[in-house]
Protein backbone atom coordinates (compact mmCIF):
# COMPACT_ATOMS: atom_id res chain seq x y z
CA UNK A 1 0.00 0.00 0.00
CA UNK A 2 1.69 2.85 -0.89
CA UNK A 3 1.00 6.52 1.45
CA UNK A 4 -1.33 8.92 1.21
CA UNK A 5 -1.69 12.28 0.68
CA UNK A 6 -0.98 13.17 4.11
CA UNK A 7 2.18 11.26 4.48
CA UNK A 8 0.55 8.31 6.43
CA UNK A 9 2.40 5.24 4.83
CA UNK A 10 2.43 1.64 5.74
CA UNK A 11 1.66 0.23 9.18
CA UNK A 12 -0.51 3.47 10.05
CA UNK A 13 -2.86 2.64 7.24
CA UNK A 14 -3.21 -0.68 8.40
CA UNK A 15 -3.82 0.19 11.62
CA UNK A 16 -5.98 2.85 10.92
CA UNK A 17 -7.96 0.29 8.33
CA UNK A 18 -8.09 -2.05 10.77
CA UNK A 19 -10.09 -0.02 13.07
CA UNK A 20 -12.18 1.26 10.83
CA UNK A 21 -13.02 -2.22 10.41
CA UNK A 22 -13.91 -2.82 13.84
CA UNK A 23 -15.77 0.21 14.48
CA UNK A 24 -17.97 -0.43 11.16
CA UNK A 25 -18.91 -3.58 12.13
CA UNK A 26 -20.45 -2.21 15.63
CA UNK A 27 -22.44 0.04 13.52
CA UNK A 28 -23.61 -2.65 11.13
CA UNK A 29 -24.37 -4.53 14.55
CA UNK A 30 -26.91 -1.85 15.62
CA UNK A 31 -28.23 -1.53 12.54
CA UNK A 32 -29.03 -4.74 11.52
CA UNK A 33 -30.69 -4.71 15.19
CA UNK A 34 -32.94 -1.84 14.19
CA UNK A 35 -33.59 -3.06 10.61
CA UNK A 36 -34.93 -6.58 12.03
CA UNK A 37 -36.99 -4.56 14.83
CA UNK A 38 -38.21 -2.32 12.10
CA UNK A 39 -39.64 -5.13 9.57
CA UNK A 40 -41.63 -6.28 12.58
CA UNK A 41 -42.75 -2.48 13.38
CA UNK A 42 -43.00 -0.74 9.81
CA UNK A 43 -43.39 2.90 11.19
CA UNK A 44 -40.85 2.64 14.25
CA UNK A 45 -39.44 5.87 13.63
CA UNK A 46 -36.48 5.41 16.44
CA UNK A 47 -35.45 2.20 14.82
CA UNK A 48 -35.26 3.60 11.15
CA UNK A 49 -33.31 6.67 12.74
CA UNK A 50 -31.03 4.06 14.60
CA UNK A 51 -30.37 1.66 11.41
CA UNK A 52 -30.09 5.57 9.29
CA UNK A 53 -27.12 6.96 12.00
CA UNK A 54 -25.13 3.79 11.68
CA UNK A 55 -25.36 3.80 7.74
CA UNK A 56 -24.37 7.73 8.23
CA UNK A 57 -21.39 7.01 10.42
CA UNK A 58 -20.07 4.20 8.13
CA UNK A 59 -20.38 6.55 5.04
CA UNK A 60 -18.50 9.19 6.75
CA UNK A 61 -15.91 7.48 7.59
CA UNK A 62 -15.15 5.33 4.64
CA UNK A 63 -15.11 8.01 2.79
CA UNK A 64 -12.06 9.65 4.99
CA UNK A 65 -10.08 6.30 4.51
CA UNK A 66 -10.73 6.46 0.65
CA UNK A 67 -12.94 3.22 0.64
CA UNK A 68 -15.10 4.84 -1.84
CA UNK A 69 -17.72 1.26 -2.78
CA UNK A 70 -18.49 1.10 1.41
CA UNK A 71 -19.37 5.00 1.03
CA UNK A 72 -21.63 4.63 -2.09
CA UNK A 73 -23.01 1.36 -0.94
CA UNK A 74 -24.33 3.04 2.46
CA UNK A 75 -25.51 5.72 0.85
CA UNK A 76 -28.01 4.00 -1.42
CA UNK A 77 -28.75 2.18 1.20
CA UNK A 78 -29.50 5.17 3.31
CA UNK A 79 -31.40 6.25 0.27
CA UNK A 80 -33.91 3.06 0.14
CA UNK A 81 -34.67 3.49 4.49
CA UNK A 82 -35.19 7.37 4.04
CA UNK A 83 -37.13 7.30 0.99
CA UNK A 84 -40.13 9.63 1.22
CA UNK A 85 -42.41 8.42 -1.40
CA UNK A 86 -45.42 5.89 -1.09
CA UNK A 87 -44.67 3.79 2.02
CA UNK A 88 -47.13 0.63 1.80
CA UNK A 89 -45.64 -2.27 4.31
CA UNK A 90 -44.57 -4.42 1.08
CA UNK A 91 -42.70 -1.99 -0.20
CA UNK A 92 -40.57 -1.34 3.35
CA UNK A 93 -39.95 -4.81 3.87
CA UNK A 94 -38.30 -5.21 0.35
CA UNK A 95 -36.29 -1.60 0.74
CA UNK A 96 -35.72 -3.28 4.53
CA UNK A 97 -34.79 -6.76 3.46
CA UNK A 98 -32.40 -5.34 0.05
CA UNK A 99 -31.10 -2.91 2.72
CA UNK A 100 -30.36 -6.23 5.27
CA UNK A 101 -28.39 -7.98 1.68
CA UNK A 102 -26.32 -4.76 1.67
CA UNK A 103 -24.83 -4.84 5.08
CA UNK A 104 -24.01 -8.42 4.64
CA UNK A 105 -22.20 -7.29 1.77
CA UNK A 106 -20.31 -5.00 3.72
CA UNK A 107 -19.22 -7.07 6.23
CA UNK A 108 -17.91 -9.24 3.35
CA UNK A 109 -15.93 -6.15 2.24
CA UNK A 110 -14.62 -5.72 6.19
CA UNK A 111 -13.05 -9.14 6.29
CA UNK A 112 -11.49 -8.74 2.91
CA UNK A 113 -10.16 -5.26 4.68
CA UNK A 114 -8.99 -7.26 7.89
CA UNK A 115 -7.49 -9.67 5.72
CA UNK A 116 -5.74 -7.02 3.45
CA UNK A 117 -4.49 -5.66 6.61
CA UNK A 118 -2.74 -8.78 8.24
CA UNK A 119 -1.51 -10.05 5.11
CA UNK A 120 0.03 -5.92 4.57
CA UNK A 121 -1.35 -6.03 1.43
CA UNK A 122 -2.64 -3.75 -1.51
CA UNK A 123 -6.35 -3.98 -1.05
CA UNK A 124 -8.15 -4.51 -4.66
CA UNK A 125 -11.75 -3.48 -5.93
CA UNK A 126 -14.80 -5.92 -4.49
CA UNK A 127 -16.14 -7.38 -7.55
CA UNK A 128 -19.17 -8.92 -5.74
CA UNK A 129 -19.92 -5.39 -3.71
CA UNK A 130 -19.70 -3.94 -7.44
CA UNK A 131 -21.93 -5.92 -8.65
CA UNK A 132 -24.34 -5.76 -6.01
CA UNK A 133 -24.53 -1.80 -6.17
CA UNK A 134 -25.04 -2.13 -9.93
CA UNK A 135 -27.70 -4.70 -9.33
CA UNK A 136 -29.83 -1.81 -6.93
CA UNK A 137 -29.14 0.91 -8.97
CA UNK A 138 -31.16 -1.13 -11.89
CA UNK A 139 -34.07 -1.83 -9.53
CA UNK A 140 -37.14 0.37 -9.27
CA UNK A 141 -36.79 -0.01 -5.22
CA UNK A 142 -34.02 2.60 -6.05
CA UNK A 143 -35.59 4.53 -8.93
CA UNK A 144 -39.14 4.88 -6.66
CA UNK A 145 -37.35 5.98 -3.45
CA UNK A 146 -35.48 8.52 -4.74
CA UNK A 147 -38.57 10.68 -5.84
Amino acid sequence: MSQDAEGVGGSEVFELLLEFAEEAEEHLDRAETALLALEKQPGAQHELDSALRGLHSIKGTAGYVSLFDLQELCHVSETLLDSRGVQTPALVKRRVDLVLDALMAMRSRLEEIRECCQAQSVLKPSRSLTEFLEGVKRSNLLANAET
